[in-house]
């Protein structure tokens, strides 16, 4: 794959996320307050930190693999 390829992936990626995004945020169950969401923030931070460190070491993995090319 070249690189406008690359791009016209990254591209379509982030749509579908923006998309998601804002279906999850403007859906009836979100607003609705939900008092067991807010019990316990450390923990979601610590699995938000993992699946942000997750992706970070995938993204940079996929991007030496593309150098080495």
């Amino acid at each position: 794959m070249g690189t406008t390829g690359t791009i016209i992936l990254i591209v379509c990626v982030m749509a579908v996320a923006l998309i998601a995004t804002f279906w999850v945020g403007f859906s009836k169950e979100n607003k609705e307050e939900n008092a067991a969401y807010d019990a316990k923030p450390l923990a979601k931070w610590k699995r938000l930190l993992w699946i942000y460190a997750a992706t970070l070491v995938a993204v940079v993995a996929v991007f030496f693999l593309l150098l080495r090319k």
